[in-house]
């Protein structure tokens, strides 16, 4: 892992009896792994596998690295674990958030999660060549 004096806790995504750290881009999470698991066939799958013992651990919890920006993961993991902030339409909803929550949706597969995004963008913006 990184220096640790670089890494950041997300402290509204830091649940202290998580079970598993989402680590993305030196920016770091303690969440739910069944519940990741739940929502996600992509983190279902990611999850199955027993950890090895030399595995990286944080506060006693294995550390899963991601690619994705980690506003990204941000936005996509609020939207998992806080229901209140991804509200359906015609909630106001900021545009990285929605970017961010439907690229992840997409990824992870997390058909709910896509919906909604689309529903926001579709909401503000034209579908059809006619409508704009």
């Amino acid at each position: 892992m990184d220096d640790a004096d670089s890494l950041e806790r997300v402290e509204s995504l830091w649940f202290d009896d998580g079970n598993i750290v989402i680590c993305a881009h030196n920016v770091l999470f303690r969440v739910f792994r069944g519940i990741l698991a739940a929502r996600s066939p992509v983190f279902a799958e990611m999850l199955a596998f027993p950890q090895a013992e030399d595995a990286e651990t944080i506060d006693g919890c294995p550390v899963l690295h991601l690619d994705d920006s980690a506003a990204d993961t941000m936005y996509f993991l609020k939207a998992i674990f806080d229901y209140e902030f991804f509200a359906p339409y015609p909630a106001k909803t900021d545009f990285d958030a929605i970017h961010g929550i439907l690229r992840l949706g997409q990824k992870y597969r997390v058909e709910p999660l896509r919906r909604r995004a689309l529903q926001h963008l579709s909401s503000a913006h034209p579908t059809t060549l006619a409508a704009w």
